[in-house]
């Protein structure tokens, strides 16, 4: 039986079917999406929760929250998201948000009303939700709809929950800007009932508070010892509880002093609550799966990985946890990605500052699940393995260069691996036109190695076995990826390979130096050099006793060689040269000139004392080729290239 091709077996969600993915979609906004602002993805439940995996994390918060709402009273009220950038707070409270304030909407999804019947609960018990965003919330203050003139965090929170009722008992507070004290706030808590008040970028709120003067001091520090209040507050009031996400998503947002306030939130904030991770880095392919895909075929899944898995153990190929079970499963729960390729971005991208982990991942696959669906009919493959990104894609190409942090990696990508719609080829794909085949693996195998070379670490490179990982096809012979390596090293200009690591840097090699230096070269530059090695080594006497003559080096006419007794040896200049053992007529005149004029009276008395030499056609051709990729390579090594510059180089002649 034919095994389908990965397109056959998905159904991709609707937005990357028909080309609508944007950045909206991976950029979670709790203000708007409590306000029913954004994509539907975010603020209609539903929706949400057919797109979310609930996470082991997730599962345990919302377990954890519902329990307390339902009166348990050993379950920790403070609960501390923990994450690297985009990896997952914002979701997390959103999924608290939706299931508390949209029950009916998020018990019409399976995997949702499953975990509310886990936790002993036929619904979601009923309570008062405040929603906090640090990025949206003026620390100026706002005007509600009714008239009520919040200034605080702590006003805000009380309004939300309880209205202005609840609002009165901070009121005074919230007017001259310092915080209520726990016994205040606990009398909030008690007034509204059942409660949960979620925090999110805290950090950033604080930050920019830190402006808003009050009295000696400013709103950030009564902030912080608001939040320290609250929490002896939710401890003492059962049924309440507060979830916060202190650091902020965007370190260019934040002023100097952000590190110092997220210092004294840690001090004041988490020592008495519980730290939850809402992603773990093994659940990261589900996570996938879930946001992009409607369906997946999971037979062609199995299938699919069984054969990797036994091409992967044939002779000569990966380590052994690479060829078991384990790594079988794991490529189940990838498919139709290769698990390899979102490990490259999650963990290798994922540990550069600034690549937002899960939301960043989930982007980049994202565009990239549109452009190859986009072209579906043009691929016969099984899975999507980093070989199959195309950085010709503007989008890809732009987050490549972020996680790159540095312009250069343009140059990288449009020089060697993949060039931009109307322009000139890449060096990649000029092997792929070459090798005419239709296959693009020279363009596939550049990428996977930008891939990588692209991750954290200080030397960041592709190593042997996790190419054939992220490349390996079953119709593609090994020889094959290893030609056209060999050919990466020949023509590539930003390529490196040494002990047995592969990788892009942004410091050109020297084969892309001895390019600029040929084309740079000037007329008249290599002749030059032919005749300073010719007199230099070839003509000037050598001891003991030299070679006897004197020599006349590219004479410019028949007078500037005296008619004496001295033995005489002429070397005509290249222009004149010998074609099929006979001297050309130029040469010919050339020599009789000599012979027969020049200081003395004509024809020359002592011609017999003239050794002439003149060039062949043949050798100065070969001496000519030669004599550019020398200068060039001279020229390199006038640069005092580092060893590792010289990598990729072939010998030098």
């Amino acid at each position: 039986m034919t095994e389908m091709c990965w397109w056959q077996a998905v159904t991709p969600h609707k937005d990357i079917r028909e080309g609508h993915v944007n950045e909206a979609l991976f950029a979670a906004n709790l203000g708007r999406a409590v306000k029913g602002e954004g994509p539907m993805e975010y603020c209609d439940p539903e929706t949400f929760f057919r797109k979310t995996y609930l996470t082991n994390g997730l599962r345990e918060l919302l377990g954890i929250i519902l329990s307390r709402l339902g009166g348990d009273t050993a379950q920790n009220a403070v609960v501390i998201l923990q994450t690297s950038f985009g990896g997952g707070k914002t979701h997390s409270e959103l999924a608290i948000y939706h299931l508390l304030e949209h029950p009916a909407e998020a018990m019409g999804v399976p995997q949702v009303r499953a975990l509310v019947q886990d936790a002993g609960l036929s619904n979601p018990p009923e309570c008062r939700v405040a929603v906090l965003p640090g990025t949206s919330l003026n620390p100026l203050g706002r005007t509600t709809a009714d008239g009520v003139s919040v200034h605080t965090l702590w006003g805000e929170m009380a309004y939300q929950l309880g209205g202005a009722e609840a609002f009165q008992l901070v009121a005074q507070n919230d007017s001259a800007k310092t915080s209520p004290g726990s016994e205040s706030l606990a009398k909030v808590l008690e007034a509204v009932g059942p409660c949960v008040i979620l925090f999110d970028e805290t950090l950033h709120y604080v930050d920019r508070a830190a402006a808003v003067l009050v009295g000696k001091g400013d709103l950030a520090t009564q902030t912080v010892a608001f939040l320290r209040e609250l929490t002896d507050a939710v401890n003492s009031v059962p049924g309440s509880m507060m979830v916060v996400s202190l650091t902020a998503s965007r370190h260019e947002q934040l002023s100097a002093r952000a590190p110092e306030w997220l210092s004294t939130l840690n001090e004041h904030v988490i020592r008495e609550a519980a730290k939850k991770t809402p992603v773990e880095r093994t659940e990261i392919h589900e996570i996938v799966r879930q946001r992009l895909f409607e369906k997946v075929n999971e037979d062609t899944a199995r299938r699919v990985a069984k054969r990797y898995r036994r091409l992967y153990a044939s002779p000569g190929g990966l380590p052994a946890q690479k060829t078991g079970d384990a790594y079988q499963k794991l490529m189940e729960r990838s498919y139709p990605f290769h698990p390899e390729l979102i490990s490259v971005l999650y963990e290798r991208w994922g540990s550069k500052p600034g690549f937002q982990l899960t939301r960043d991942t989930l982007r980049f696959l994202a565009f990239a699940l549109q452009g190859l669906w986009r072209h579906r009919h043009e691929s016969t493959a099984s899975l999507i393995q980093s070989l199959d990104i195309d950085l010709a894609d503007s989008t890809l190409r732009g987050m490549a260069r972020e996680v790159g942090g540095d312009a250069r990696w343009e140059a990288v990508i449009g020089t060697d691996i993949a060039a931009q719609s109307g322009a000139q080829l890449a060096r990649a794909q000029l092997v792929d036109e070459e090798r005419n085949d239709g296959r693009r693996l020279a363009q596939g195998l550049a990428t996977a190695i930008l891939l990588y070379s692209l991750g954290g670490g200080e030397h960041p490179h592709a190593a042997r076995d996790e190419l054939r990982l992220a490349c390996t096809r079953e119709d593609v012979p090994e020889t094959v990826w290893e030609d056209i390596l060999a050919r990466f090293g020949r023509d590539l200009f930003y390529y490196y390979f040494d002990d047995a690591k592969h990788r892009f840097r942004k410091e050109p090699n020297v084969l892309s130096l001895h390019h600029t230096y040929r084309t740079n070269l000037k007329g008249g530059e290599v002749d030059a050099h032919a005749h300073r090695t010719i007199l230099e080594r070839a003509l000037e006497p050598k001891p003991p006793g030299g070679h006897g003559f004197n020599v006349y080096f590219r004479p410019e006419d028949s007078q500037a060689v005296p008619d004496d007794d001295e033995l005489k040896l002429v070397v005509l200049d290249l222009g004149f040269v010998v074609r099929d053992g006979e001297p050309t007529e130029k040469t010919r005149d050339m020599c009789l000139r000599i012979l027969e004029s020049g200081s003395g009276p004509p024809p020359k008395p002592k011609h017999n004392r003239l050794l002439r030499c003149r060039r062949r056609r043949r050798c100065y051709r070969k001496a000519d080729g030669r004599g550019v990729p020398f200068l060039a390579q001279d020229s390199a090594e006038r640069e005092r290239l580092g060893p590792d510059r010289w990598s990729s180089a072939g010998t030098r002649d």
